[in-house]
Order: structure tokens, then sequence, then C-alpha cells
């Protein structure tokens, strides 16, 4: 007899409907496509900072200038890196690098201050200065790497908000701890009052913002950006390609902010909360998208409460644990 062939049904396909392209493939582009311009954002920094470093002089208006240029390079390259890792792969692999490449900077110092009678320190020593050497073998290269390893945290946490109106309690929330951090009793507070390891963990968790070492010519004076602000920044832009809201917008608006912010801290040499400008930015241009409902505001007013006398008590216990 011959041969026959049993056709089995299957399951039909729902046809992509004209014009759109499959969902998945639409998000791998997305992020590669942002990979490829931060890539590009990060290469062109470096060359700004080459470049500016071989300008003779020191006119603080330039340098004024190239550092507000240096903020916005280094805000850029992090919206970009947030809008790039949309998938697990390039999230983990972004963060197991640069986590990686940053930790031993931060742990080593740490313990050499806590424990500077281990005798591993002395072999170590020369293998640790080649390791920094590393990298700081361009400008900016040590600084790019911590903002990846935030950014990659940041978006890792954003994958556990599942609503937009999440983003206000957050951007609350965040603006209160960085108060106290700063100014109720915090980290900054310790390290401003001479504890030697709040010292150094403020000085590790921080992002200098990227200059030539030495620094020469014009090139960006080194301040110090915090490691959660650029995590934050990271979790929000995040989110705002997540939930598809509108980010161009809302970075300039962010940048405008903070070199304003920046410039007072540069000139005025004081220390101030980053999370607080990024909060009201955040909730500031995307104020209509946050809809609750009546016992959804009133969670967040008891919330908000609870946490202002909280803050408050902390605040008052450090200002007389200071006296």
């Amino acid at each position: 007899m011959p041969e026959t062939t049993v056709l089995m049904p299957t399951e039909p396909r729902e046809p992509t409907p004209p014009g759109n392209s499959d969902p998945v493939t639409t998000k791998k582009s997305f992020g590669r496509r942002n990979a490829q311009l931060a890539t590009i954002t990060a290469l062109t920094y470096v060359v700004f900072l080459l470049l500016m470093a071989r300008i003779p002089g020191g006119d603080i208006g330039l340098i004024a200038v190239t550092t507000l240029l240096s903020l916005f390079f280094t805000l850029l390259f992090t919206v970009l890196m947030a809008r790039s890792l949309t998938d697990r792969k390039s999230l983990a692999v972004a963060a197991l690098i640069s986590i990686a490449a940053i930790v031993p900077s931060i742990i080593i110092p740490l313990l050499v201050r806590m424990h500077p009678e281990w005798p591993i320190w002395g072999p170590m020593g020369p293998r640790y200065k080649a390791y920094r050497g590393m990298l700081r073998l361009v400008p900016g290269e040590d600084s790019l790497i911590m903002v990846t390893a935030a950014v990659s945290i940041g978006v890792g946490i954003s994958r556990l908000v599942k609503e937009f109106k999440m983003l206000l309690p957050i951007a609350v929330m965040l603006a209160v701890v960085d108060l106290y951090v700063v100014f109720g009793g915090g980290l900054v507070t310790q390290a401003q009052h001479g504890s030697p390891v709040a010292a150094h963990l403020m000085n590790s968790l921080t992002v200098q913002l990227p200059t030539v070492h030495p620094a020469r010519g014009v090139a960006p004076m080194q301040l110090a950006v915090g490691f959660a602000d650029y995590l934050f920044i990271g979790l929000f832009f995040a989110c705002f390609a997540k939930f598809k809201a509108p980010a161009k917008k809302t970075f300039l608006v962010l940048f405008a902010v903070l070199a304003g912010y920046m410039m007072v801290v540069a000139f005025r040499n004081i220390a101030l909360p980053a999370l607080v400008p990024i909060g009201v930015v955040v909730i500031g241009m995307h104020i209509k998208r946050f809809e609750y409902k009546r016992d959804e505001l009133f969670a967040l007013l008891y919330a908000g409460i609870i946490v202002g006398v909280i803050g408050t008590i902390f605040y008052i216990k450090s200002r007389i644990g200071a006296k």
C-alpha cells in the first residue's frame, strides 16, 4: 500500500497586524539602538575630555561650561544605558561586568583602613595599583563603569514596578531618605563629622564627574554625584520606557535643574541631596499620569505622615547628638 502522510492540525497563529512588528523584535531593536547610542556617547565623552585637557589656561568660566557638559554627557549615558537593558541577558551581562570591575576599588581600600595589620596587603599592593591604572586608562573610564553598575541595579529594581503610579511614592520616599542622609545624621553627615569609614564609603559610593588625571587645561571639575542618584535615574527612565511614557522633555528638564544645582554645589562648596530635585522633576513632568483611587490617596497620605515623623525624629536626634 502506498504510504500516506497524515497532517495533524496545529494551533492557528494570530497574524501580525499590517504595519506592526513583533513586540519582542521591537523591544530588542529598541534596546540595541539605545546600546549603540550609549556606546557612541561614551566614546564622544572620552574624546571631549581629552580635547578639553589640551586647551591651555584655567579660565573658571570655561571650566564651568565643561563641567556642565560633563554632567550632560553623564546623564545622557545613564538614560541611554537604562533604555538599552531591555532583556535579562543584557542586564545580567552589564551588571556582572561593571560590578565585578568596580567593587574591588571600593572594598579593598575599606578593608585596608579597617584591618591594616593583615599581611596580604603587601603582596597585593602592586596588583591593586595595576588594577587602578587599568580603570584609568582613558579619562572617565572608572566613572562610566560605576554609572553602568548603578544603572544596572536601577533597571533590575524597575522590573519590580508593576504600575506607573508606583513611581510617585518611590520618588517621595527617596527624597526623604536623601534629606536624612545629607542633613539628618546619615552617611554624609557622619563623614563631615570625622568618621573615617563613613568618609571612605561616601567617597567610594559617589560617581566623580569624569575628568583627566590630573586635571589639566579646562577639564571639568571633578564634582561628586551619589551612586544612588544614578541608580534611581536609571530606575525612573527604565520605567518610562517600560510604560511608554515620554522621556525626552523629562531628560532636558532634569539636566537643566541638576545643572543649576551642580553650580550651587560647586561655587558654594556645600552638599545637597540630589534625589530631591530628581524626584520633583519625575513627579512634576508626569503629574497627570498619577491617578489614584480614594483609598490609595489616603494610604499615601498616612505613609507620608509616618515617613515625615520618623525623619523628623532622626533629624532631631542627630542634632542633639552633634551638640
